[in-house]
């Protein structure tokens, strides 16, 4: 038989035909295993099994030549299949977002047809399908991407999602627990698990409340009344404003009251009131509809207070966040001011109130867009949307799901809001409270390291600071919440100091504004100033401000030996101050009638870092004659010998080991007391192991 032919009989979908080339196809090949994969035949053999039959070794080629050729072809069919099938993918895609879910579902199944293998092509019709509400059209779709592929997540939150709108909740957890032990994927997971708790806890409020209706509670049928109000086309739009104050009241506190206001219809008043219809279409806001949009949003924020189900359809089935967006730009403070109470209800809510509100603002990031904005250009109405974005950012959960939001609409208006300041000549009360809520939602933004990077290159974002704290070096005590709030985002920012320019850059301005604040009484800012100054120290430039930081760090040092992070900040400080300008250092600690109390208590600390800085210091002035001379009669050679023999760190025992070869060099007395202690041989080797004699 020729190998065409043969190839030809194996394709066939007669499977007595291809039984039979299969039959024959061994015989032609003998017990040879061909190896391959997928789309390539492993053509070696042993030509030794076949020099016997020349004619028998040739036909075999031939047929392993034909097997060949006939995998090429079919990957390449099955390339072009997957390009036809990606192209109805991405139009159906295209569908879906503007909103026309037949045609998305048609342009899937085409793909589909194309290229069965194929997973995502099941599971966006799958959602297309969600949106349409055939759930058993979405199960089905969801059952067939799982039998291609066992861990492919999305079938399984698709699949979920159908049977909890089924209000079929333990066939739901039953999939969330398989996708949990295929995926691995139990964050993500938990989060749709959440939904089905969600969706069970409303239905069993919902079962209760139409008993309730059957034993004729008083309050359902008051709720149920007032819904029936507003709904009512004929009800005056004054009579509907009066009807929702009413049912919002009657809605507050624990009980069913929020289940009967969705049995009895409650979210239907969106679509069924003409005039609250009308708010929801139009793309305006105009003052003489304040009344009306105030009423509703008071009796949305007591229909959802502690009831995660009617969060759920307020921000998913009403579109909240788009009319939202829509409130908040009018320009009406008393209409942003209640969107931003409803906000901070969710925002404050339980956690799975948060998902689900973070999914939506993620979803639909414009609303953060026009927060953000509105936070910065109108500082009128900033009082109340820079509350809520502080909140907002405070969630920890909020940073990691909106994280490209922030990034896009967040970032670069806020640090531009923050660097205006450099127009201001003097802080007014509501500029304190501004400022000082921008430098806390920058910090809270850069707890992200890649954040933290990013606003750090910021120079619009450093030369608000400057000026900032040139205005606050003049008047501390007024500044104090401001002061507090922008240390710390200096304090975060300069994390990375080392290697950032912009921050490198502006050491030498901000230092002196710093100093000058130190004169401070508050401690915690007194220990945010020192910490930022011992950060940027390093980079400054100029000589003189050693003059002017020392005789605020000596005497602050005995202030704070109990506070060790800002010991800490103040002993590096201390050691920049005394290696930048020597001279003017010695000269002025030879007046200080503290230095030796200082030093000694400095050295004697259990902080390393601390150790090592006052070793340091000490090292840079300890030589000179006078200075050497005020440690007579203290246990400064002991301590530092002690230092020099013992300490974990290799870098302080230098340090130390420095400052007493000086301070023997420098006085007999102290060498001899050194010699007392046996410690000249101790000293020498430790020197001499660092290349130091």
């Amino acid at each position: 038989m020729h190998t065409e032919s043969l190839v030809k009989d194996l394709a066939s979908s007669d499977t007595g035909v291809a039984k039979e080339a299969m039959s024959k196809a061994d015989e032609l090949i003998g017990n040879q295993k061909l190896k391959y994969d997928k789309s390539s035949i492993n053509k070696s053999t042993t030509s030794s099994q076949y020099n016997d039959n020349p004619q028998q070794s040739i036909d075999q080629e031939a047929f392993c030549r034909s097997l060949q050729l006939d995998a090429e072809e079919r990957s390449e069919r099955r390339k072009k299949r997957e390009e036809i099938a990606n192209r109805h993918k991405d139009q159906g895609n295209k569908y879906f977002r503007e909103g026309q879910f037949d045609l998305a579902i048609a342009e899937y199944t085409k793909a589909i047809e194309t290229a069965k293998h194929i997973t995502v092509y099941y599971t966006n019709r799958a959602q297309a399908y969600v949106k349409l509400k055939d759930w058993d059209s979405c199960i089905a779709d969801c059952d067939m991407a799982l039998r291609i592929d066992e861990k492919f997540l999305k079938a399984y939150v698709h699949y979920s999602k159908a049977l909890i709108q089924q209000a079929k909740y333990d066939e739901a957890d039953k999939i969330l627990n398989t996708a949990v032990e295929k995926t691995k994927r139990n964050k993500i997971i938990q989060d749709y698990k959440t939904l089905n708790e969600i969706a069970r806890q409303g239905k069993t409020e919902e079962n209760e409340a139409i008993t309730a209706s059957t034993n004729e509670s008083q309050e359902y049928e008051l709720i149920k009344t007032l819904i029936g109000k507003c709904n009512d086309s004929t009800t005056e739009e004054n009579d509907i404003v009066v009807a929702l104050d009413t049912l919002g009241l009657q809605l507050g506190g624990a009980g069913l009251k929020q289940a009967y206001y969705r049995v009895c219809g409650g979210w239907e008043i969106i679509h069924k009131n003409s005039f609250i219809a009308r708010l929801w279409k139009e793309s305006t806001v105009n003052k003489t509809q304040v009344n009306l949009i105030t009423a509703m949003i008071r009796m949305m924020t007591a229909a959802i207070e502690n009831n995660d189900r009617n969060l759920q359809i307020l921000l998913e089935d009403c579109k909240f966040l788009e009319m939202a967006t829509k409130w908040i730009n009018c320009d009406i403070e008393e209409v942003v001011t209640h969107v931003m109470i409803i906000i901070a209800l969710l925002v404050k809510g339980s956690n799975r109130c948060q998902w689900i509100l973070f999914n939506k603002l993620q979803e639909q990031p414009r609303f953060l867009q026009c927060l953000t904005n509105i936070s910065c250009m109108n500082r009128r109405l900033a009082r109340v949307t820079l509350d809520i974005i502080k909140s907002l950012q405070e969630q920890e959960r909020f940073r990691i799901i909106c994280r490209e939001s922030i990034n896009k609409y967040m970032v670069d208006p806020l640090c531009s809001a923050l660097g205006d300041a450099k127009k201001l000549k003097n802080l007014k009360t509501e500029d304190i409270a501004y400022y000082s809520s921008l430098s806390e939602i920058l910090l809270l933004i850069a707890i992200d390291d890649w954040f933290r990077e990013r606003l750090a290159k910021q120079t619009v974002l450093w030369l608000g600071i400057g000026h900032l704290l040139n205005i606050a070096a003049k008047a501390p005590k007024n500044v104090e919440n401001l002061l507090h709030a922008m240390l710390g985002l200096m304090l975060n920012l300069c994390a990375q100091a080392s290697e950032n320019a912009a921050i490198q850059n502006f050491s030498n301005d901000f230092l002196p504004s710093l100093v000058n604040i130190l004169t401070t009484k508050n401690e915690d800012i007194f220990e945010r100033l020192t910490r930022c100054i011992a950060r940027l120290i390093g980079f400054c430039t100029k000589k003189s401000w050693s003059l002017d930081l020392l005789p605020k760090i000596c005497p602050a040092i005995l202030v704070n030996r109990g506070r060790p992070v800002t010991l800490k900040a103040l002993s590096t400080c201390l050691a920049y101050c005394t290696k930048n300008d020597q001279k003017a250092a010695i000269e002025f600690l030879l007046d200080f009638k503290d230095l030796v109390t200082i030093f000694t208590m400095m050295i004697n600390s259990d902080d390393d870092s601390i150790v090592g800085n006052s070793s340091l210091a000490c090292s840079h002035i300890i030589g000179q004659a006078k200075i050497s001379q005020l440690f007579i009669g203290s246990d400064i050679v002991a301590d530092l010998l002690r230092i020099v023999d013992s300490s974990r760190k290799n870098v302080t025992r230098k340090n130390a080991g420095i400052a007493l070869a000086k301070l023997s060099q420098s006085d007999a007395r102290h060498l001899e007391r050194l010699r007392d202690l046996h410690g000249v041989e101790i000293l020498h080797s430790v020197l001499d192991s660092f290349g130091k004699i």
